[in-house]
């Protein structure tokens, strides 16, 4: 709990927190349009089996999150290593990205989906 405090007392770099947004936004970003539709197709093939297999719950969830959850491993990772090293601004500003990257994710996918 003291080192959630002193992250929070610590001052935050906009321009740090803005341009680590936008890049780990562009990794999920290009992760859901580059990657998913190869990995889709490899995973459940082509045809009417393939598309049965995809309307199941358990590979609709990996698919639409697996790139929230590989951007925010990677931003919990920088978290840690820059509250360890004391740069405890860039940490806050991980911190912050967290849950913006969740909103944004989540917004993503209501467009995917409309």
């Amino acid at each position: 709990m003291q080192a959630i405090k002193k992250i929070l007392a610590a001052k935050t770099s906009w321009t740090h927190l803005v341009l680590w947004l936008v890049i780990n936004w562009f990794i999920i970003f290009g992760i859901n349009v580059l990657l998913m539709p190869f990995i889709y197709w490899f995973i459940f093939g082509e045809g009417q089996g393939g598309v049965f297999e995809s309307e199941w719950l358990w590979n609709r969830f990996y698919l639409n999150f697996s790139p929230l959850f590989a951007g925010l491993i990677i931003v919990s990772i920088c978290a840690f290593v820059n509250y360890k090293t004391g740069n405890l601004s860039s940490a806050k500003s991980y911190l912050i990205i967290m849950p913006a990257l969740i909103i944004l994710h989540l917004v993503l996918l209501m467009i995917y989906n409309w």
